[in-house]
């Protein structure tokens, strides 16, 4: 079966061209990326159905995107992507200056909320956050227990949270 036979009726192929859409914004992309998903599961031989079907099939798109963004921009993709939104990955040429501005204010804020946090929230933030480690890791580390860890995490998130929405800048 070649790329061109894969029928558009297919199971969730409407959803997967959508989703190609949204991290790749472009529709050629996005009909390729889809067909590319159906030939994947010609190939794989799989006898999958319902909810594992649909499943298999978004995680090959995605790894397909990826993929693809690796070989265009591979300067731009670095090797855990795991957490990170394709779509927020604006292309340099079509960045909105204004949106640009808004987003390293944010950043900005976020920056600030942190200083001025204790010395171990820090820590547990950049532990968590940066290095991606998990609340009983990290409790290791700092010497306190995980629960500890959830409960600051939590807490300074909310009172962020709360802070940039009096500021504006979340909704």
């Amino acid at each position: 079966m070649n790329q061109n036979s894969i029928p558009t009726d297919a199971p969730h192929y409407e959803e997967i061209r959508r989703y190609c859409f949204r991290l790749t914004n472009s529709e050629t992309e996005a009909s390729d990326l889809a067909q590319e998903v159906y030939v994947r599961l010609c190939q794989s031989n799989r006898t999958l159905e319902g909810a594992h079907l649909r499943h298999w099939l978004f995680r090959v798109a995605r790894n397909l995107v990826i993929d693809r963004l690796r070989a265009k921009h591979p300067e731009r993709i670095s090797p855990d992507v795991e957490g990170m939104q394709l779509a927020d990955m604006p292309d340099r040429k079509s960045v909105n200056p204004a949106a640009m501005a808004e987003q390293q204010d944010l950043i900005q804020n976020v920056l600030s909320a942190l200083n001025n946090c204790d010395k171990r929230t820090r820590e547990i933030f950049r532990l968590k956050f940066y290095e991606n480690k998990s609340s009983s890791e990290i409790g290791n580390q700092v010497g306190i227990s995980s629960s500890t860890v959830r409960k600051i995490l939590l807490g300074k998130l909310q009172e962020f949270r709360e802070a940039f929405q009096k500021m504006g800048a979340v909704g």
